[in-house]
Formats: C-alpha cells, structure tokens, sequence
C-alpha cells in the first residue's frame, strides 16, 4: 500500500494531507472457491472469534506466522470481504453516500461507521449517507458501480 501511495502523489502531486483513510478489510482471495462471498464472510467471522477483541495485535507472533501462510512468490489475488467504504458517490461538496460497512459493533455501534464519517467530515462531507448494499456487494459492486451522476469535469482537479 506504501509504494502505490508513494507512485500516487509522485504522479499526481498529491500530498499526505490530500489522502484521507478509511478502515478496510481485506483478505487473501481463494482461488479455489467458486460463486458468491458467503464463503469469504464465513472465515472474516470465524477468523474474529478465533482472535478475540484486539485481534493479532495482541500476539505479534501469530501475525508473523498468518503472513508466512501466503506464499507471495505466485501471484495472488485480494477481495474485500466486507462493502468498502471508498466505493461511494459524491452527490455535492458536501453530501456522500457510502455503502453500509458492517464493521465491528461495539456497544451496537458500527466502528467503521463511526471512523468513517469523521474521516468524512475531514475532507468536508458534512453529510454522510450509510446505504445496505450488500446484494450489490456479493455481486461485486458497491454503490459508485450502480448509481449514475454527473460531475462537472471542466475544471482538472490536479491544478488547484
């Protein structure tokens, strides 16, 4: 992620205070499942119960021996079981709707959510929209894939 960070601002002129993070999950594609992600929500889950609040943060250990099972010498493929939130549509300056993370819930909060929208609201969206898409999701798409909307393009948002 750092080096394709790193290729985006020296191609772009972005800088540091121009990228907003957002929590994400990603997980290592299965090349030998077929159909739908049910079987890729299953493990995410199993994967939380098996490590508990905190997860491998707690046992760096065990994150050095997760990472020694992928083997990175062939080429491998990532998905993110869960909707992302940078999937979304810009509806004004200020108005974005993102797809429904389904994140942790910590006392019936979603915690993606909570990141999120201050994240949000950073970049200057005063109005953060939640919308469950995961049919669309499953389907590979999230909410910018399905929803149509203009942009006005006359202006090149690299020469500000």
């Amino acid at each position: 992620m750092t080096a394709n960070l790193e290729l985006l601002k020296k191609e772009t002129v972005i800088t540091d205070g121009e990228i907003f993070r957002l929590p994400a999950l990603i997980a290592y594609r299965d090349p030998r499942r077929r159909g739908g992600r049910s079987g890729a929500r299953r493990r995410v889950l199993e994967l939380i119960d098996k490590h508990g609040p905190g997860g491998d943060a707690r046992n760096e250990t065990a994150v050095t021996e997760r990472r020694r099972e992928i083997d990175v010498s062939k080429p491998f493929s990532l998905e993110s079981p869960l909707p992302s939130l940078v999937n979304g549509v810009p509806l004004s300056d200020s108005h974005y709707v993102t797809p429904k993370p389904f994140g942790p819930l910590i006392n019936g909060r979603d915690m993606f959510e909570i990141v999120a929208t201050s994240v949000y609201h950073k970049a200057g969206y005063t109005t953060v929209d939640f919308v469950d898409d995961w049919r669309l999701h499953l389907a590979s798409g999230d909410v910018h894939c399905f929803g149509n909307t203009y942009r006005d393009t006359t202006q090149p948002w690299w020469s500000k």
